[in-house]
């Protein structure tokens, strides 16, 4: 018997959730809408190129209303403007027994609470896309550090998107350390029109403070070509992930401090979603947040992001304008 898959938003991200669902080891009937019909077109392409079984299905969908009323799981990778109005459109109206939505969730903190309210008993069998937490290097780090009030991480690197990126970090964060964060916003004055139109970047400093010890800093340089970097530093090791180069530099006492060069790539999505809805459909722990953990996550990123750019006498109101 097939399982049914519904996935709204057939964008990049949308498309990339496609070939990682022609990994899934069973019989699916895929369903895909987005209102242009050139995402659906290259969604289609990008499927077609990676599918190679006959017990996979694709239909492509121009009305959310020609969706299936039964859905095993439901993916909305939409941007952040529209999926509020995405799930007043299918929660309660279709079906849905295990729902993923990507981030940034939505851009209006007074959102959260309507979206809470809309999920109601659903927001249990509901997760949020912060898929840094499903990288080996993230959960390795967990496995050694969890915690641990000594264990500091610097991401850094130029024009990386702070404002779309900053919330997977911050969920870093609370995957690492299970006691209460701090966020700071240090933000330069200048607003960056996104590579998506419509929606805006923020360079600077966003650094998030552990209670009991311990936290997270993120660089966006507003200049130059720094690669993204991930460095961890502990006393008893220091980890430094060039994540744009797939270089991974390791030092500690047992090398006499001598950062040995090992290679390490950042996962795909589409080599993350098989495993994860794998688990969503068989009711086992995905390993991404729920929504209201990571609800709460956003609320505190995006909160933190729009009062340094009040700093400098930009405000936004309670909208960030960011996906």
């Amino acid at each position: 018997m097939s399982n049914t898959i519904f996935v709204v938003g057939a964008g990049n991200l949308g498309s990339r959730h496609l070939q990682g669902l022609t990994k899934v080891e069973r019989p699916l009937d895929i369903y895909v809408y987005d209102p242009s019909p050139d995402s659906l077109r290259v969604a289609r392409e990008r499927y077609d190129a990676v599918r190679t079984r006959s017990d996979i299905t694709l239909t492509t969908l121009d009305s959310i209303a020609n969706a299936p009323s039964e859905i095993d799981v439901a993916i909305v990778a939409t941007t952040a403007n529209v999926r509020l109005q995405v799930l007043r459109q299918i929660v309660g109206v279709l079906n849905i027994k295990k729902l993923l939505l990507e981030k940034v969730l939505f851009q209006d903190l007074h959102d959260y609470e309507e979206g809470a309210a809309l999920l109601g008993d659903a927001a249990r069998t509901t997760w949020v896309n912060c898929a840094q937490r499903l990288w080996p290097f993230f959960k390795e780090l967990k496995a050694r550090y969890a915690n641990d009030p000594d264990l500091r991480i610097t991401i850094s690197g130029s024009n990386w998107g702070l404002g779309c990126n900053s919330v997977h970090n911050t969920d870093i964060a609370q995957f690492l350390w299970a006691d209460s964060a701090k966020h700071e916003a240090l933000l330069d004055a200048n607003v960056i029109d996104s590579k998506r139109n419509g929606f805006k970047e923020f360079t600077g400093e966003l650094i998030t403070s552990i209670s009991t010890g311990g936290g997270l800093r993120q660089i966006s340089y507003a200049r130059g070509t720094a690669p993204f970097v991930i460095t961890a530093n502990h006393p008893l090791e220091t980890l430094s992930w060039d994540v744009s180069n797939s270089k991974l530099y390791t030092a500690n006492d047992q090398n006499g401090w001598t950062p040995k060069e090992s290679n390490l790539s950042a996962p795909f999505q589409s080599q993350l979603t098989a495993d994860v809805v794998t688990e969503m459909l068989d009711g086992r722990d995905c390993g991404l947040p729920n929504f209201e953990t990571s609800a709460r996550v956003h609320l505190e990123t995006l909160s933190a992001l729009l009062t340094g750019m009040r700093r400098h006498g930009v405000d936004f109101g309670t909208l960030c304008p960011v996906t």
